[in-house]
């Protein structure tokens, strides 16, 4: 299985604060990995891709939703991050669980709640769902 992770990147890079864009996800990656789930981290090569054109992230964006069975998102920042808007908007387009934590008022507006599957409190109360709920052996 592979799950996206999605949440605010761009706003804590111009806030010279990356890491609270990468922290949650290497949590998030160890413990899926636990699982034998593989993840797509778009904080791995985001420095590196500034040298592409912004519409190349969308593609990228587009090329791993596909991809994915789940998405994993944090909701923290929801408001300075319109591309993780689009990314929760699209999975729900793809019939793609949405699984998220934390809280954003902007979450609260129908247009957005109704494209989230699970809103959960924190990370750890996320993956203890995605383990509950998505967790299955064939």
């Amino acid at each position: 299985m592979l799950i996206y992770l999605a949440g605010a990147i761009s706003c804590y890079h111009k806030e010279n604060n990356f890491k609270l864009a990468q922290e949650w996800r290497i949590k998030a990656t160890n413990f899926l990995k636990d699982m034998d789930y593989s993840t797509f981290d778009p904080t791995i090569n985001f420095q590196h891709n500034l040298i592409y054109l912004s519409s190349e992230a969308v593609k990228q964006n587009d090329f791993y939703l596909n991809k994915a069975d789940l998405v994993l998102v944090n909701l923290a920042d929801l408001d300075k991050s319109y591309g993780t808007i689009y990314e929760i908007i699209t999975a729900h387009h793809l019939n793609k669980p949405v699984i998220a934590f934390g809280h954003n008022k902007i979450a609260d507006h129908p247009h957005i709640s109704s494209t989230i599957t699970s809103i959960n409190l924190d990370l750890n109360m996320a993956l203890e769902c995605i383990s509950s709920i998505y967790h299955c052996k064939v």
